[in-house]
């Protein structure tokens, strides 16, 4: 690498403590993201949203939590909160204790019952790949255009949620759509750290969230980077056309990707709780 090289890599990091100041220190908002599209304005009325809601699932996915009935109670909060949503589990084939919940479709909600991969992948990435794909692909073949990806262990209380993606979606339009039609929303992602995208929110238009949960693009046993969170990220660049090769010399194209293709929620907007840390003690 040469001298040059460096210098704009260190540009780059003192450009993120200087961001991160007063902020967010794990995961600072990246300055260029003031570079963004210009924002069109009006565009949440309430009758817009309405609308919008009728499009949109969530999808539930990973493992049931009964204790407390947590993801049952999930299902009903979310149901309360957005009743023209689809809901969708997506869990595995041998549940047992969910095929008893007779009254899901009281609360616009349905299981989709999934097999396990046969290779799990570097931190079971495959596992996430595989519910949250065909709870998905279940939604389009529902005719939704939108769709949440969420956990079965987290929840999220806001019932401004889908008015907010909605926003997203239409006040920050792609410049490029033949490759992504719309923006994913996710939460903050490691601007420092290459690729790494969080992975247990995203929203998006139906079809690009089959893109980069695509169970049949999976992994081996192999892994790049330390984290699963990466592998996707990486696998989604190169998707949408960038080789990605060498994570410093490609830091700049990294940030250049979440500029261009994703809209960055404040995960404190949307009100959450993640079970194992919050109620599991």
């Amino acid at each position: 690498m040469n001298e040059e090289k460096k210098v704009d890599i260190e540009e780059e990091k003192k450009c993120l403590i200087e961001t991160v100041k007063g902020i967010n220190f794990r995961y600072p908002y990246y300055c260029k993201v003031k570079k963004h599209v210009q924002y069109k304005s009006n565009v949440s009325t309430e009758n817009n949203v309405q609308m919008f809601e009728k499009q949109t699932a969530i999808i539930i996915q990973g493992p049931v939590v009964y204790k407390q009935n947590f993801t049952l109670d999930t299902v009903k909060l979310y149901h309360h909160n957005f009743p023209n949503v689809r809901i969708i589990l997506s869990v595995w084939e041998d549940e047992t204790e969910i095929r008893e919940w007779k009254d899901l479709e009281l609360y616009n909600a349905e299981v989709v019952y999934v097999k396990k991969p046969l290779i799990r992948g570097y931190q079971n990435i495959n596992l996430q790949l595989a519910t949250s794909y065909y709870g998905l692909l279940r939604a389009k073949e529902l005719g939704y255009k939108y769709s949440f990806k969420t956990r079965t262990d987290m929840r999220f209380y806001s019932p401004e949620m889908v008015a907010l993606m909605y926003t997203y979606m239409k006040g920050f339009p792609l410049r490029n759509t033949s490759i992504q039609k719309e923006r994913l929303v996710i939460f903050p992602p490691r601007y420092d750290y290459f690729y790494f995208i969080s992975d247990f929110f995203m929203f998006g238009n139906v079809d690009d969230m089959l893109h980069y949960w695509d169970v049949n693009r999976g992994f081996g046993d192999e892994h790049i980077g330390e984290s699963a969170e990466t592998m996707l990220g990486i696998r989604y660049a190169n998707f949408i056309g960038k080789r990605v090769e060498n994570c410093l010399e490609n830091l700049a194209e990294y940030h250049s990707v979440l500029i261009d293709y994703f809209a960055v929620v404040e995960d404190k907007m949307l009100d959450y709780v993640w079970y194992k840390y919050f109620y599991n003690k």
